[in-house]
């Protein structure tokens, strides 16, 4: 009956009451934004995010979710919150509006990166929170987040500490003056507010909800109090928690275990790929993976300023989520810098890191037009880096491919090639080998981890021998092919075109 009683009042009431309290009451303005910024400081950075804001209402958190995330859907109950909701952020088109009960909605599988409810496990009985929990869990990708803010019973809530303080004749100033802007009946107020509050409003101890959190499978990263809210009301049951889905149970079988490589990335045997879910944890797998990686970035932005010119074309060919290209575009600034990739998800990871002088375009490398010489200038084209990423491209693509960018390129400028490769000593492949498990068993990858990603990779990224690599390059018009970077079982050259 409760969960009747609790729709029946979210549905009567008229959502704009709130934000009528907002403008009248500047006390309340400040406290609202006081709340507001607590609990983003709260939340995980939601760049890219699928978020899902549960019980939205008129939307008081909406609008600051889609200032951040990628795309966010509004789901209440009420038609009347989510027109009030939809009129209030008329100006945001990353947000979706979807009615329905939350217990009940279809929220879809693995949709969502971050799942906020602010006040609505308290208006539900036990067997339908366990029952939203269960979806919420399924709705979120791996590693995915939840939020979640309540109003629980403390030590000090009870009726001696109300008494102490004389709340029984001393108005509460917010609390009672939103309850007199209630849109209702005086009878429904009476009925749903005051002697029936138990049938809409359970407070519950804080150890409930973790228990219902933990039975759901949830991981409890950061919980506490809000205190810009409890100061203001001198209490001490305004209680949050930040939960994960863990990614290790990404697809619920046991075989994902076996095609962990780390990080929250799977991949099954000879079937390494960039897209989906990859770009997450890309930036730091591949620092954790690749020794030196940084270091490397730093030596090609140094080579960079010294080939570029003025208004010149500098390439990333295989950019990912444009980490090198953002550091190229800030240690060139008056080159033009721009980042290539085919996967969709890196780009748009990418496309976040915004500098007036760096674009990115999606698209097969293979075929990508350097931009074209004008009138009869010399080509503007400086610079092209392939960073580990020549090693992924089919084996008999690689002189085609290099012998195009080697003629897009003006004399002189230079490419600079970094990949795996194989050494020419057996004996010393092998060490390097084992030299290059160390290293990433020192940056906490299991070796069982470390194997499922050799499995992985086995016929998708296919290394050449230095010899072999330095072959390619002055096949491809290279007249001079120079190392300049080299540790275990990767090397990097600059090549010039004559």
């Amino acid at each position: 009956m409760s969960q009747l009683f609790g729709k029946a009042y979210w549905q009567r009431a008229t959502p704009g009451n709130f934000g009528e309290l907002l403008a009248q009451d500047p006390t309340l303005q400040a406290l609202n934004e006081a709340e507001l910024q607590e609990i983003e400081d709260h939340l995980p950075d939601l760049q890219g995010y699928q978020v899902l804001d549960l019980g939205a209402g008129s939307g008081r958190f909406t609008g600051r979710l889609a200032a951040r995330a990628d795309r966010v859907t509004a789901l209440d109950l009420s038609e009347g919150a989510l027109a009030e909701n939809r009129s209030r952020h008329a100006d945001l088109t990353n947000i979706d509006y979807q009615l329905g009960d939350a217990v009940q909605a279809d929220l879809g599988r693995q949709r969502h990166d971050l799942v906020f409810s602010n006040w609505l496990l308290m208006y539900l009985e036990e067997e339908d929170n366990h029952r939203l929990l269960s979806n919420l869990y399924q709705s979120l990708k791996p590693g995915g987040w939840l939020f979640v803010r309540e109003s629980c019973r403390t030590p000090d809530t009870g009726w001696r500490r109300l008494l102490a303080q004389g709340r029984f004749w001393r108005q509460p100033p917010v609390p009672r003056l939103a309850l007199q802007h209630v849109p209702v009946p005086l009878w429904q107020r009476w009925r749903f507010l005051w002697p029936g509050r138990r049938r809409v409003l359970a407070h519950r101890p804080a150890e409930q909800y973790q228990n219902w959190f933990a039975a759901s499978g949830f991981e409890l990263i950061d919980s506490g109090h809000l205190s810009s809210y409890e100061a203001a009301y001198e209490t001490l049951q305004q209680n949050f928690w930040l939960l994960r889905r863990p990614a290790a149970n990404y697809g619920e079988a046991a075989a994902d275990a076996e095609n962990s490589v780390g990080d929250g990335i799977f991949a099954s045997p000879r079937a390494w790929t960039f897209g989906g879910e990859t770009w997450r944890s890309f930036d730091d797998h591949i620092r954790r993976s690749i020794p030196f990686y940084d270091q490397l970035h730093e030596l090609i932005c140094g080579l960079a300023s010294d080939l570029a010119r003025p208004g010149g074309w500098i390439y990333e060919l295989g950019c990912s989520t444009g980490a090198l290209a953002e550091r190229l575009s800030q240690a060139c600034p008056d080159s033009r810098i721009c980042g290539v990739d085919a996967e969709p998800t890196m780009v748009a990871a990418a496309q976040r890191r915004r500098h007036d002088n760096l674009e990115y375009h999606c698209a097969d490398i293979r075929n990508y037009p350097l931009q074209p010489a004008t009138g009869q200038d010399a080509s503007p084209n400086d610079l092209v880096i392939l960073c580990y990423t020549l090693q992924f491209v089919p084996m008999t693509d690689r002189l085609p491919l290099l012998q195009r960018l080697c003629a897009g390129l003006r004399p002189g400028g230079g490419l600079i090639l970094a990949e795996k490769v194989i050494r020419r000593d057996p004996d010393f492949e092998t060490r390097c080998r084992r030299v290059h498990h160390a290293f990433k068993r020192s940056q906490g990858y299991t070796q069982a981890e470390i194997d499922a990603k050799d499995r992985s990779l086995d016929g998708v990224l296919v290394p050449l021998s230095e010899d072999d690599n330095e072959q390619l390059l002055r096949q491809a018009g290279f007249t001079s092919v120079q190392p300049v970077f080299e540790n275990t079982s990767f090397k990097a050259w600059l090549a010039l075109r004559p």
